[in-house]
């Protein structure tokens, strides 16, 4: 039986590591009676309640979706690496501006609560540009004027990506034998699965909670 009280969810990034992972559990919450997941190309998959248009990222940095509807929550798992983008522009076009086209288009739609995947370290005053464009992100983000806005910054995600990441691949085999001596202040380097992401997003977006700006680090993510 539907929920009366149940809502509408936008999700972009539905293809990447934690966005399929959130896409399946948020088919099977029921809180939520209709989720638009807008892609570059068609899912592969049975949509059930899913809407997938198809969008596209304007050269004067907005989106173009196809429909209109009404938003409740807003969850955006976007994000790439550098070296896949292909340059330092084109990085900041996915992980910054586009994400900022992602909120202020759910924002016209009536979304209260944006939840987004930045980084550890995250800061527009870091020296290190991956870590500052997410910062300016967050930034960005914080004066669009969501009523709630979470932030999650998990460490090294683990997980089956579709692209090839040598390095990442390295750590991954040995984050088993490295996260349990990563304890205290050092938790929230540990590496952590992209479904336990997946699933914090969906806890946080679910459980009551007062206005305003959250920002998890990995340690707390893995405790939700």
């Amino acid at each position: 039986m539907m929920n009366s009280q149940s809502k509408t969810a936008a999700v972009f990034g539905a293809t990447g590591l934690i966005g399929q992972s959130l896409l399946r559990l948020l088919i099977s919450e029921e809180r939520y009676s209709k989720v638009i997941a807008p892609t570059r190309n068609p899912l592969q998959m049975r949509l059930g309640k899913v809407e997938n248009p198809q969008f596209s990222f304007s050269s004067d940095l907005g989106l173009r979706i196809s429909g209109a509807t009404d938003i409740d929550d807003a969850f955006c798992c976007l994000g790439s690496t550098i070296s896949k983008a292909g340059s330092q522009e084109k990085f900041a076009e996915i992980d910054l501006h586009a994400v900022v086209a992602c909120a202020k288009w759910t924002l016209e739609r009536g979304a209260k609560h944006f939840l987004v995947v930045s980084s550890m370290g995250a800061s527009a005053q870091s020296s290190v540009f991956y870590n500052r464009t997410k910062g300016q992100m967050e930034d960005a983000l914080k004066t669009l004027g969501f009523q709630r806005l979470s932030i999650f910054r998990p460490s090294l995600l683990l997980g089956e990506r579709e692209d090839s990441r040598p390095l990442e691949k390295f750590s991954q085999a040995v984050a088993p034998f490295v996260n349990p001596f990563l304890k205290g202040s050092l938790r929230h380097y540990r590496a952590i699965s992209s479904e336990v992401v997946a699933a914090a997003m969906l806890a946080e977006a679910t459980r009551p909670s007062p206005p305003g700006v959250q920002t998890l680090l990995s340690g707390d993510i893995e405790r939700i």
